[in-house]
């Protein structure tokens, strides 16, 4: 599982960068930048999932099942403190391109 979170935060850093190496023509602005943008916060908030998926593995191992119910509220604080603020974010993220898709002519 370890493998697969820092997989996921690697490939979530990869694409966030490789918006800010690249070089885009005014017609990437509308389809390229937020593709790679929503594939990018989507990749960070499912490394941030695994990684606390992870260390809930490792508590439970170590603490022999002692404590369950208190152990998955703490570790799936974080995640949950997340999604209420990443979640508004993304659906004004899409709400406010489909708008400018419109304004366009694309949809």
């Amino acid at each position: 599982m370890d493998v697969f979170t820092l997989a996921l935060s690697l490939s979530s850093v990869v694409m966030l960068l490789s918006i800010f190496t690249s070089s885009f023509d005014s017609s990437d602005f509308l389809s390229v930048l937020p593709s790679k943008l929503t594939i990018g916060f989507t990749l960070l908030f499912f490394s941030l999932l695994t990684s606390m998926i992870t260390f809930l593995a490792s508590i439970l191992i170590h603490l022999e099942k002692k404590w369950t119910a208190t152990l998955y509220v703490v570790a799936f604080f974080p995640v949950t403190v997340v999604a209420l603020m990443q979640f508004p974010f993304n659906a004004a993220f899409v709400a406010n391109l489909k708008l400018i898709y419109a304004l366009v002519g694309l949809i």
